[in-house]
């Protein structure tokens, strides 16, 4: 089976492509959103339910 190559610059480029930079955005949303997801669960199960919704929406907003 073929090996598929990418640029040599696709990763260490001078400046990134747009693509490549769309990418890193959604991939760093995604990661705050997981964050705020998870810190929701765990102020639930201290009982801090207010905190645990706030976060919630916070999630729902990165």
């Amino acid at each position: 089976m073929a090996e598929a190559t990418l640029p040599k610059d696709f990763f260490f480029g001078a400046a990134m492509s747009e693509l490549q930079m769309t990418c890193f955005e959604i991939i760093s949303y995604v990661g705050t959103a997981k964050s705020n997801y998870v810190d929701a669960i765990a102020k639930a199960k201290e009982g801090d339910f207010d905190a645990a919704e706030e976060l919630i929406k916070q999630g729902d907003e990165a």
